[in-house]
């Protein structure tokens, strides 16, 4: 992998109080090995390098020619967001092609329609082996081709993975030479310089979640005496030595598998450090705008790359020596910014007082352990990416000693501390302990972090579930979110069922994650929409109140259930001919207690939308297209049973849902008395046209932008192909005769 651009990465103050992170785009491109053979025609076993995973040998004894391709298909950030290392990461991915054009037409600047060569490869995810290579249409085979893409399809599953150590393995860690600097790939001196790269050893270990931390602190003081306001002894005691501060309150999240050791020796430059903090005199002043001078800039960036340098020169090498390194900052570099961190390195840096602050301390660490924020809310955007009050990796606190709390759910699954309580399911497949003609259904009994079990029997309780989309980075995680012992300090969600999805960096990976909602209340649920390649509908219900006798009085054992719905089946008519039924709503003042499904109404119909995890006093609207000839069920619930309020009662806050089918209002409530309403409507049939009309294959498939890839490339193997996806359509709806869909 190479980046073509450099990516910044720090952490400055925002409006709402939280550590926030700025990054610039970059691009990617994948080194591949291209060998031609005498013909010089392009085929499956002439294709070696990074992607697939793979290799495919070469008969072919002529040296392989090495390319750049632009790596297309995956998300904004997708390197960046895992750490990705220019030069020094593997991308696997299952599925895949690429794409170029023949030398000649490159050269000319013109195109022929013919000429472009796409080669797809399809690698099976169980035992790692190639199923699948086919060629695009190619013309002009004698002439050589040009490669400039590689095209990630939708559904392939892509990982990252650093190139195998130069040195072997010692004493738990792998020793290896790379190109380090003092930020997350380069670090600037300034906005206009930049230091060169220099080599160094570092010792990476295989999981920094797991094990013994040599911790250091440095204090930095300024030539005009400006040093950090917690003195040496305070310092210590902040990080190592109070009943809540760094090594204690990862020591109990993790139960004890990750202890924080305060370094208490001699350097390798002959300094002798006592109980893990030392001093380091800098050449320079800290700069920043203040009261008497709001117009002075900032001079953070230059301080803090001066205060690493002048570390490493009096205490040596800090990689080598130290598994985490804490920077306190003076005051003076400005008010703007609280703490930022390296990811997936060792040194961390905080603005004078904040060196002291458990969460700062924690948030930070965190990220040096390869974790990215904790987010909420539609918006996405750079003050939601902390507003996850459940867990440390969202906002941070101006305290000493609180609050007591750990990290949520994906970061639970990603640290690896509560393997024991532990599971991955996917929720569309496998054998469930229920299972009808439209739903699998299975429960699940969970703990909070507090009651995990190291040793002994587990009886099957969880501590950290995840929800596998198979094939993808996008998954999603469930826990229970206990507000007792070490995490009774949890900011928001206390004892509650928390949902969360992380859209990228699969469950070991480096990814945010956002909290999508918590559910308090027995039979309280919660819908994802499209999970999985057969876009089902997952439903999260609580079933037990996870309190008793107060809110904050959590039980031990929270029981759930997971239920699939598998979507609405076959359409035999055209998209063009179905009917749009809209459905608009509104809570009341409990929205929580609103959830609604809508279904067709047979034995083995399928669900066609679902609605959950309202606020209150918030407007819900779905539209979809509907099949005539087809009856359907619109199910309301209410979990309380007192219905919507009315609005004698509410005025402009009234609660009500209204269906319309074709313009035509087909049901309407508000006012009711039990928990769940049903109303049943129908689609009228149509007089359709000669039913070969109807059913013809489309005649604009190019599947993977193959020219020769249309229905009847499927038919030759519809039993393979047309469950595959294309444009987010089946195969199968692509090619309705094809696939034997239409009797």
């Amino acid at each position: 992998m190479r980046e073509t651009q450099y990516a910044g990465h720090s952490h400055s103050q925002s409006k709402s109080d939280s550590l926030v992170i700025e990054d610039k785009e970059r691009t990617w491109m994948c080194e591949v090995s291209i060998e031609a053979s005498e013909e010089s025609t392009i085929e499956p076993s002439n294709i070696r390098g990074t992607t697939p995973a793979i290799p495919i040998e070469s008969t072919n004894t002529s040296p392989p020619s090495m390319i750049l391709v632009e790596i297309q298909g995956l998300e904004k950030g997708f390197f960046d967001m895992r750490n990705a290392k220019s030069g020094l990461t593997i991308m696997k991915m299952s599925e895949g092609y690429l794409e170029g054009d023949d030398e000649e037409d490159v050269d000319n600047e013109a195109k022929n329609e013919n000429s472009e060569i796409n080669i797809f490869i399809r690698v099976d995810e169980k035992d790692s082996k190639i199923t699948d290579i086919d060629t695009a249409t190619r013309s002009r085979r004698n002439q050589p081709t040009i490669f400039t893409k590689m095209i990630v399809v939708p559904e392939a599953a892509v990982d990252l993975v650093d190139f195998p150590p130069r040195v072997g393995e010692v004493d738990g860690n792998v020793e290896i030479e790379v190109e380090v600097h003092s930020g997350n790939i380069f670090h600037r001196e300034s906005n206009d310089t930049t230091r060169k790269l220099k080599q160094r050893k570092i010792k990476r270990q295989k999981n920094k979640a797991l094990g013994e931390l040599t911790t250091l602190v440095v204090r930095i003081v300024a030539p005009n005496g400006a040093e950090p306001i917690n003195n040496i002894v305070d310092t210590r005691n902040m990080v190592f030595y109070d009943s809540v501060c760094l090594k204690s309150q990862y020591a109990a999240c993790s139960k004890n598998q990750m202890i924080i050791k305060p370094f208490d020796g001699t350097t390798t430059t002959g300094v002798k450090i006592e109980k893990g903090v030392v001093d380091v005199a800098v050449d320079i002043n800290p700069m920043g705008p203040s009261e008497q001078n709001p117009d002075q800039k900032s001079n953070k960036d230059k301080f803090v790359s001066r205060a690493e340098r002048m570390a490493e020169e009096k205490l040596g090498p800090l990689a080598d020596q130290f598994d985490l390194v804490l920077f306190c900052i003076p005051p003076g570099t400005g008010e703007d910014w609280k703490a930022f961190a390296n990811v997936n390195r060792y040194d961390s840096y905080y603005n004078n007082e904040w060196c002291g602050h458990i969460s700062a301390q924690l948030h930070e660490v965190g990220h040096n352990l390869n974790l990215a924020h904790s987010g909420e809310g539609e918006a996405r955007d750079q003050e939601s990416r902390y507003e996850d009050k459940s867990g440390m990796m969202g906002s941070s606190y101006p305290n000493n000693d609180a609050p007591k709390m750990c990290f949520n759910g994906p970061k639970n699954y990603q640290l690896n501390w509560y393997t024991n309580q532990q599971l991955s399911i996917d929720p569309t497949g496998g054998k469930p302990q229920i299972m009808t003609e439209t739903s699998k259904i299975r429960t699940f009994v969970m703990n909070g972090i507090v009651d995990y079990i190291v040793e002994g029997d587990t009886q099957g309780k969880l501590v950290s579930l995840r929800l596998d989309q198979m094939g993808t980075q996008h998954d999603y995680y469930i826990g229970y979110n206990r507000a007792s012992g070490f995490n009774e300090g949890t900011q928001e969600d206390i004892n509650e069922i928390v949902v969360w999805e992380k859209p990228t960096g699969g469950p070991y990976n480096f990814g945010e994650s956002w909290k999508l909602t918590s559910l308090r209340y027995k039979d309280q649920l919660y819908v994802i929409s499209d999970f999985g390649r057969r876009k089902h509908f997952v439903e999260i219900k609580l079933l037990t109140n996870p309190t008793e006798g107060g809110y904050n009085n959590g039980k031990q054992d929270i029981s759930i259930s997971i239920t699939s719905y598998k979507a609405a089946g076959y359409c035999k008519h055209p998209e063009a001919l179905r009917i749009p039924f809209q459905l608009k709503g509104r809570t009341d003042d409990y929205g929580y207690e609103t959830s609604w499904s809508l279904k067709e109404d047979s034995s083995a119909g399928g669900y066609v939308d679902f609605g959950s995890g309202y606020n209150k006093n918030t407007a819900f609207e779905s539209t979809n297209i509907l099949c005539p000839g087809k009856c359907y069920v619109f199910e309301f619930n209410d979990l309380y049973g007192d219905g919507l309020c009315s609005e004698e009662n509410c005025g402009d806050k009234t609660g009500f849902f209204l269906g319309n089918l074709g313009g035509d209002e087909v049901f309407s409530g508000s006012s009711f008395d039990t928990k769940v309403v049903l109303k049943r409507f129908c689609v009228p049939e149509i007089n359709p046209p000669e039913r070969n009309s109807i059913c013809n294959d489309s005649k604009n498939l190019k599947y993977r932008n193959g020219k020769d890839r249309d229905c009847s490339w499927v038919r030759k193997k519809k039993k393979k192909r047309c469950d595959r996806i294309w444009k987010g359509q089946l195969l199968s709806e692509w090619c309705p005769s094809a696939c034997k869909m239409c009797s």
